[in-house]
């Protein structure tokens, strides 16, 4: 194993892991790799603590096209299909970029600032160009599509903080570097994880899904009906899926990760497949994996999980981790002074006691508009009236739960 970025002695690796952790980076898994994200982080939970395990895939047969077995796309040497990682370190040169599209909302929008670039760095060669960068205090994790690092560019810029729960805090159609607004870094396998062990959920690759998704997702570039296979879903590999004696350390380590953890659908692809990190070719080849681009995997060797049904043996994870937290009114104008119909659900556990906080945007900041007590049910309704300040066209509402998060955003013209 080797620190990101840079070849290093065993010892010179555990120094670099307690320096992470003291640079407010995310914990170190078992297995002494640098983990994104805090540890009740959906991407950081074993599957079994979230839910019931189905005995079979009951989404086998949209799982895959050309190929029958679980492709892995940018195992180095290949550049062009890869997610591209790299880890900044202090001194490197900062450079401000463009966001095309601004796509992107809330917290993982991308405002402009420089971001870090490492020596070498550049985005996948193939026409998704992905490329992700993290600073060089390991808080913040920068993803783009479509990148070109000559011109400073791409189609979508996000930003992840490392710190948090690696959902986008507006789960309302919020897209990422990915079709499903996931980060890029958990749901990739980089190489020093292949070969020191994966302690995280990875990312699954089908070839179409729903239009609708579930959390984590919070975003769809898909078009199926509702019953197909959606975003956020999760799978996790049949418990007694076997191991041969030629398998490689990095194949071992992948498979005990999609059985431990399991893999969500992420996003769209020409067949059923995860992803990689095209870089540290010596430590794929250390891991047994060079070259790899797939292993024998089928659609039914996975199993789906039912998130929030009856769980298996072990501690549950806290009230409201899971959760998604939605906002709706009853129309879409008020008149100054009037009243408005506001409709909130949590969909998933509720912490016991938990109230809803309403919250308006009054220039820059989010000011306290009403507090509604959450049913057994999840659900809250309010009828606050409104006087916003002359001039005001546009009303922007939402809802905040301790435990859970925030709502989606809700907008309300003003008439007059």
């Amino acid at each position: 194993m080797v620190c990101p970025g840079r070849k290093r002695s065993m010892l010179a690796m555990l120094l670099c892991g307690a320096a992470a952790a003291v640079l407010g980076a995310a914990p170190a898994t078992a297995a002494g790799a640098w983990r994104a994200f805090s540890a009740a982080s959906p991407w950081n939970v074993p599957a079994a603590q979230k839910g019931g395990i189905s005995d079979s895939n009951p989404f086998a047969s949209q799982f895959t096209s050309y190929s029958s077995n679980l492709e892995i796309s940018g195992v180095a040497p290949d550049t062009k299909w890869g997610k591209p990682i790299y880890f900044a370190q202090p001194g490197d040169p900062a450079y401000r970029w463009t966001d095309l599209n601004g796509w992107a909302k809330g917290d993982i929008r991308y405002q402009g600032e420089p971001i870090p670039m490492p020596a070498g760095a550049h985005q996948a060669t193939g026409s998704d160009g992905h490329l992700t960068i993290v600073t060089a205090d390991r808080r913040y994790e920068y993803d783009m599509w479509r990148a070109d690092v000559s011109a400073r560019t791409a189609e979508t810029i996000v930003r992840f903080d490392l710190a948090g729960d690696g959902v986008p805090g507006d789960r309302n159609d919020n897209t990422s570097a990915r079709g499903s607004g996931a980060p890029v870094i958990p749901t990739t396998v980089r190489a020093e994880e292949a070969v020191g062990g994966i302690d995280h959920a990875l990312g699954l690759t089908v070839p179409n899904v729903a239009s609708d998704y579930l959390f984590p997702a919070t975003h769809s570039d898909g078009r199926l009906g509702t019953e197909s296979v959606k975003y956020g879903m999760l799978f996790v590999l049949r418990p007694d899926f076997p191991v041969s004696a030629g398998t490689s350390v990095g194949e071992r380590n992948i498979i005990t990760a999609l059985k431990t953890y399991g893999a969500y659908v992420v996003d769209q692809g020409a067949s059923m497949g995860i992803d990689a990190d095209s870089t540290h070719a010596d430590l794929w080849s250390q891991a047994g994996m060079l070259g790899d681009s797939s292993m024998p995997i089928r659609a039914s060797d996975w199993r789906l999980v039912s998130i929030g049904t009856a769980r298996a043996a072990g501690p549950p994870p806290p009230p409201g981790q899971g959760s998604r937290l939605v906002l709706r009114t009853a129309r879409g104008s008020v008149r100054r002074g009037g009243r408005l119909r506001l409709i909130g659900k949590v969909e998933g556990s509720v912490p016991a006691g938990a109230k809803a906080r309403l919250v308006t945007k009054v220039r820059r900041r989010w000011v306290r508009l009403r507090e509604k007590p959450i049913d057994a049910a999840g659900a809250f309704a309010t009828n606050p009236i409104l006087r916003p300040k002359r001039g005001t066209r546009v009303l922007r509402i939402r809802a905040e739960v301790a435990g859970v998060g925030r709502s989606n955003v809700v907008r309300v013209r003003v008439r007059r």
